[in-house]
């Protein structure tokens, strides 16, 4: 058999669904799942069927999960779908966590970007404050240190304190910067927030210092409806 024929033949094994768990390792990544193909021309996996990989703090699952390496044989992105898909990351082995699901994530590795559509939910647990976002769509930078802007018609955003109450918004927009702790909203904004409601078409909100700030638009006018406490 001459070399390029024992090529093609490894090629064509590999691309072969395997029956059962299939587990495969990559420097530390540990991918399970119940079948797999793999294209060696294009350096890419697919993992079908209770899909999970995992390393260090990453934990992703999926019903597909499709892995591109680069020409080093690292890992350069991972496209996973599920009903839903998700994404869990724990922060330096502490119970602080990003929990993130939706039907398709993009997650792209050395860039630290992950980009998700369809029924996406996304919830931040830091020491001081939780955050909790449904929406459309989701693009996150983990590179420029925690950059993340969501859309939706609308969205959902609650965000739990221990020092604050409890703050809940509709938007067609957000935009968070971690390293301020500034959450920017925009469009058709509707906060509730103890007996106060808001609404406006952009609103800021400092997490850290609990001030809300609704600047001057051409559109419209700020709107704040100050409910009566209720005394038994």
């Amino acid at each position: 058999m001459t070399l390029n024929k024992k090529r093609l033949l490894i090629a064509l094994i590999l691309t072969i669904p395997v029956a059962g768990l299939v587990s495969a390792e990559n420097k530390s990544w540990k991918i399970n799942s119940d079948s797999s193909t793999m294209d060696i021309t294009s350096r890419k996996a697919t993992y079908i069927g209770r899909a999970k990989i995992r390393k260090d703090n990453i934990t992703i699952n999926g019903e597909k999960i499709t892995a591109q390496k680069t020409a080093e044989g690292e890992f350069k992105f991972f496209d996973i779908i599920g009903q839903p898909a998700s994404f869990h990351q724990q922060i330096n082995n502490t119970s602080l966590v990003n929990k993130l699901s939706a039907n398709k994530i993009n997650y792209q590795l050395k860039k630290k970007l992950i980009f998700a559509k369809e029924h996406i939910r996304l919830k931040k647990v830091e020491q001081a404050y939780v955050i909790d976002i449904v929406g459309d769509e989701l693009y996150l930078n983990q590179l420029s240190g925690y950059h993340l802007t969501v859309s939706g018609k609308p969205l959902t955003l609650h965000i739990n304190q221990t020092d604050q109450p409890p703050v809940k918004v509709e938007a067609d927009k957000l935009d968070y910067n971690e390293k301020t702790e500034i959450v920017e909203l925009t469009g058709n904004v509707f906060l509730s927030r103890q007996q106060e409601t808001i609404k406006a078409a952009k609103l800021i909100y400092n997490i850290k210092t609990g001030i809300l700030n609704m600047p001057k638009t051409s559109n419209e006018q700020i709107e704040i409806i100050q409910s009566k406490t209720n005394k038994k």
